[in-house]
């Protein structure tokens, strides 16, 4: 079975329509050891890598080694001074600072970067070994691949003076890759998109190795090494009275989390994971929460990832809980994937925590079906998280499921039908001989949420956070975000194998396609695949007045922010003799085949 992740796109939604993609730009570099540097003729930049979830991957890890932009005055400006390695699934609802340089004044016309595949991994989700990456044309993809990215002359970036830009990137995977499930294998297309100082960000994250700490400023230094060990450089996040620390497990606020912040900048060992936001003035992030010692990755202690399946006891008492998931052995830096792990937990000594919250938990918080992250000693398959060190971290889980009827009293009841990438049959409710959630009806607090529209039927997700084990009367989810994909938030995929001279039959304001020889032809919208028919000929046009267009041949990205321009040079391109292989598109698609799309990706071949 071929498949084509899907995500959330709602934020991105929301972005674009606020700030008109300002410049679908750039990507991310680390100039030099001093990330806090400016002159007279440049100016400061962040670049952030974001990705979102998808349903079919465990893991995209792959080497950023080279990164070069070309101004418009000509030249090349080298920004990436060292090999960084990046997992794309990780950064699912959180962007991450992998470089803060400064940059010549004026516009950029083109960017290449350069990713080495040699380590690359690939994980399928329920694959326990690593999936094969290829190319379009089924080769596997080894050594290095640089991929040059044109801009558009209306959506080039610009650094001004006497500010802090930040770049927002994107892999975006849902158009980069499709998977081969039988043959494990992943067929990937770079597919690049940016925000240009977005003003609807993700959460932005600092990680590294804490190294200094001013505890008049109530800041700190954050380096960033190289899987060696190498520095690559340094950035400075400064913390508040309500900045929440969570240090070695133990929540505190302000001044006193600092306090308890500083003596592990002694060593440079400690490592350290800060989010919030950064300043437009100075490379600085603005900390809303900060994570550090115990309970951290990275910091010496085995550690399982994923959704909990099962729970062998009930509130108030110690419990097992079953994690269906990834693991890491620190010491061997042993992984297993997709393995389902027995995780032990003590009411009394491990710390419960839900990352960037002050609630004070316990283990009566860890429900079946929520996401965590467990830090511990791990033999085999079981986790030891009883001891004062051990520590398990709520994450944010995703819930799928169609509307029972319409929101009544700030609560939705859904039939549940998958948790992330996993089918409700997965999850035992039964705790204790007791019938936590009855999936048939789940109850979503949507309290603060906008759910206008909703009705029997509607296809929901949300994301948000499991409620406690043994409340009675309380909702089985709490949710943070609300998205109804009943007629929004879809992926257009179509494919043809070999690549097609026929498949797109016109093109500019409106793309026409021909797909009785596509290969793959349908519009996936989280909850399965609804297939396009020969007739009438589907289409695909804009979506609303901007967004990010790219074609694709043979590895370099030519970027446009508005169809005509999109449309126009497609046109030209197949009437020269190129042939259609790919498109993606995210948008709606209201009546008919009549696609509208906000995000698009065509893959030509020769």
């Amino acid at each position: 079975m071929l498949r084509t992740p899907f995500r959330n796109v709602l934020s991105f939604f929301v972005s674009l329509a606020v700030v008109g993609v300002a410049a679908t730009a750039l990507l991310t570099g680390c100039g030099g050891s001093d990330m806090n540097g400016g002159g007279a003729a440049t100016s400061g930049a962040s670049f952030v890598f974001t990705d979102a979830a998808t349903d079919d991957l465990s893991m995209f890890e792959v080497d950023l080694v080279g990164i070069q932009l070309k101004p418009v005055s000509g030249g090349t400006v080298s920004v990436l001074a060292k090999r960084q390695r990046i997992d794309f699934v990780s950064l699912e609802s959180l962007a991450e600072i992998v470089a803060g340089v400064d940059l010549p004044l004026g516009f950029y016309t083109e960017m290449t970067l350069t990713f080495d595949f040699t380590d690359a991994n690939a994980v399928l989700k329920d694959k326990t070994t690593k999936a094969t990456i290829v190319d379009v044309d089924g080769n596997p993809i080894t050594g290095t691949l640089a991929v040059p990215v044109t801009f558009g002359s209306a959506s080039r970036p610009r650094i001004l003076a006497a500010k802090h830009h930040v770049f927002m990137i994107d892999l975006d995977l849902d158009q980069a890759i499709t998977v081969d499930v039988p043959n494990n294998r992943v067929s990937f297309v770079p597919a690049i998109s940016a925000e240009f100082d977005p003003t609807n960000p993700k959460p932005i994250a600092a990680t590294g190795y804490i190294v200094s700490a001013d505890s008049t400023a109530k800041s700190f230094e954050v380096e960033n090494r190289t899987p060696v060990g190498t520095p690559i450089g340094r950035y400075t996040v400064r913390t508040t009275s309500t900045t929440i620390f969570q240090i070695d497990g133990i929540e505190k606020i302000g001044d006193a989390g600092f306090a308890d912040l500083s003596p592990k900048a002694v060593s440079g060992t400690v490592r350290v994971f800060a989010q919030g936001t950064v300043s437009n003035i100075s490379r600085v992030l603005d900390a809303i929460a900060v994570e550090a010692g115990a309970g951290t990755p990275g910091n010496g202690q085995d550690w399982v990832e994923g959704l909990v399946t099962a729970r062998s006891a009930g509130a108030g008492v110690d419990t097992n809980i079953t994690v269906l998931g990834t693991s890491r052995k620190a010491g061997t830096n042993t992984r297993t994937f997709n393995t389902s792990h027995t995780i032990q937990l003590s009411r009394s000594s491990t710390k419960v925590l839900r990352r960037a919250q002050d609630t004070s938990l316990d283990t009566d918080a860890i429900q079946v079906g929520q996401r965590v992250m467990v830090f511990g000693s791990l033999s085999g398959t079981t986790l030891d998280a009883t001891s004062a060190s051990g520590v398990a971290r709520m994450l944010r889980a995703t819930y799928w499921g169609t509307a029972n009827g319409a929101t009544s009293g700030n609560r939705l009841s859904i039939n549940l039908a998958r948790i992330g990438g996993r089918a409700v049959g997965d999850f035992n409710f039964v705790v204790n001989s007791v019938t936590e959630v009855t999936p048939a009806t789940f109850q979503v607090d949507v309290s603060g949420l906008l759910t206008i529209g909703v009705t029997t039927g509607s296809k929901i997700r949300v994301q948000g956070w499991m409620n406690p084990v043994a409340v009675s009367g309380d909702a089985d989810c709490k949710a943070l975000s609300f998205d109804d994909r009943t007629n929004n938030s879809k992926l257009l995929v179509m494919a043809w194998a070999p690549a097609s001279a026929t498949g797109i039959t016109s093109a500019g304001p409106i793309v026409t396609f021909d797909v009785s020889g596509a290969a793959i032809k349908h519009v996936w919208d989280g909850f399965g695949n609804n297939a396009l028919t020969n007739t009438p000929p589907p289409t695909l046009s804009q979506l609303i007045g901007l967004g990010v267009f790219r074609i694709i041949k043979n590895g370099a990205i030519e970027q446009h922010l508005t169809f005509s321009a999109f449309g126009s040079s497609l046109a030209s391109r197949i009437s020269a003799g190129e042939k259609v292989l790919r498109v993606t598109s995210v948008g709606t698609m209201p009546t008919g085949q009549d696609f509208k799309g906000l995000l698009v990706t065509v893959v030509l071949k020769d």
